[in-house]
């Protein structure tokens, strides 16, 4: 046996790109993907992106919520890995729409050449590439320079691998790159991450829970995703209580804080036990929702203390509703934990409850300088303001739980420069 040394590699790996380049037919798996692009249709001059808009968007990445979730911190993996070199990385839908993309976006041309969200690279629509031919064949595919149908775009290349779930295609993972960066251990690397989507995805997609419906899946996702969010809220508690701890003289002070540590470390628990039940039918139970929101006042006043920020409550009524305390709780918090975070320092938040007729009002008023113009129309919309390391999914979460689990009604107004305020109506509990 012969071993070849790195440089002779190297060597043939940079003459088999001279090939490429001079017969871009040269690899059999080439000739038959562009026969299926001219049996479509296609002409390798004249592509066009189909784009989805902003609602079906919206839907399309709620019903793929789950895959989004599991897939993130993989294609985080892979855009690091990638680090110093031009890239893209894309994960898209079975239908070969794209769900997710990180990288140099602009740099590969932005939205006028598909590189966006939204945009739909199905082989049938604009040839070969790294997310429409493993959609199309079930099978990993390097697509080198000038092998791509379409010709813009023969100065990258591509990797794409599809992911499955019980034999099907879900959808697929790509990375895009300059040609003189398509060294093929890299779809090594893609098979691996895909390997573990897989995974991870089937450890957590049980038949039994999600059935063939497949509106019970897209709603099971989108609770996961919800929960998950969730549990971000009493760990932004449980550091803002360390930060304070960690500037406060020794005593019964201190100890107090730790003693509210537990509390919200518990608290974590019983949202990962609620994450088990989520399928379970939501009970409603006739309750005064001020002892819940004194409670959560109570956990966010060390954050708010460490930015200067006040809280207040001013009660006029205490009617009970028929509540579902963990879900309210869970909604109130992502409320004030919202505008705690867009105040950053200087600010004041003021919770009223009154009871009016028929119905508790709850409101949250805040002097966070009000909500950009682009939001207000989306703002309880998924993924429709997406912070870092978030789903974004707190406010639909907000907006389910109040008007689906409590048959009440939110709405919001907002003016720039000076703050917002929110305001729930739950119908008051039948007395009998």
């Amino acid at each position: 046996m012969r071993f070849v040394s790195q440089k002779e590699l190297l060597s043939q790996w940079d003459a088999f790109k001279v090939s490429t380049q001079e017969n871009p037919v040269i690899i059999p798996n080439t000739f038959r993907a562009w026969k299926r692009c001219l049996d479509s249709g296609l002409k390798p001059e004249k592509l066009e992106f189909a784009q989805l808009n902003d609602y079906d968007l919206e839907n399309k990445l709620i019903s793929n919520a789950s895959l989004i979730e599991i897939a993130r911190p993989y294609m985080h993996h892979l855009d690091s890995s990638l680090s110093g070199v031009p890239h893209v990385v894309f994960l898209s839908d079975k239908d070969g729409w794209v769900l997710d993309i990180y990288g140099d976006v602009n740099g590969f041309g932005g939205k006028n050449f598909g590189i966006c969200r939204g945009a739909n690279w199905a082989e049938d629509k604009v040839g070969n590439n790294g997310i429409g031919t493993p959609l199309a064949t079930g099978a990993p595919v390097f697509v080198y320079g000038k092998e791509h149908f379409g010709t813009n775009y023969g100065s990258s290349s591509c990797f794409g691998v599809p992911i499955k779930h019980n034999g099907q295609v879900i959808g697929s993972i790509d990375i895009g790159v300059p040609n003189k960066y398509a060294y093929p251990a890299r779809l090594h690397f893609a098979v691996d991450c895909v390997h573990s989507i897989e995974t991870t995805f089937a450890s957590i997609t049980f038949d039994d829970l999600y059935g063939s419906n497949r509106h019970a899946t897209s709603a099971a996702a989108n609770l996961i995703a919800s929960t998950i969010h969730d549990i971000k809220n009493p760990l932004a508690v449980i550091r803002g209580l360390s930060e304070l701890g960690k500037t406060t003289s020794m005593g019964d002070r201190l100890s107090s804080y730790f003693d509210k540590i537990i509390e919200q470390t518990d608290y974590i628990n019983s949202t990962v036990v609620d994450l088990l039940s989520t399928f379970s039918k939501i009970k409603l139970s006739p309750k005064s929702v001020v002892p819940v929101i004194e409670q959560v006042l109570q956990a966010l006043e060390p954050i708010c203390e460490a930015r200067k920020t006040t809280l207040s409550l001013l009660v006029n009524g205490n009617e009970n509703v028929n509540l579902c305390e963990t879900l309210f709780r869970r909604a109130i918090e992502n409320l004030i934990i919202n505008a705690v975070q867009a105040i950053d320092r200087y600010g004041h938040i003021a919770v009223k409850v009154q009871s009016i007729g028929k119905y508790m009002m709850i409101s949250i008023k805040d002097t966070a300088g009000g909500i950009p113009e682009q939001l207000r129309n989306c703002l309880f919309h998924a993924f429709t303001q997406k912070k870092s390391g978030g789903t974004g999914l707190g406010l639909y979460m907000v907006y389910q739980t109040i008007t689906d689990a409590h048959s009440g009604q939110i709405w919001f107004e907002t003016n720039s420069g000076v703050g917002t305020t929110f305001f729930i109506k739950l119908p008051i509990a039948n007395q009998d």
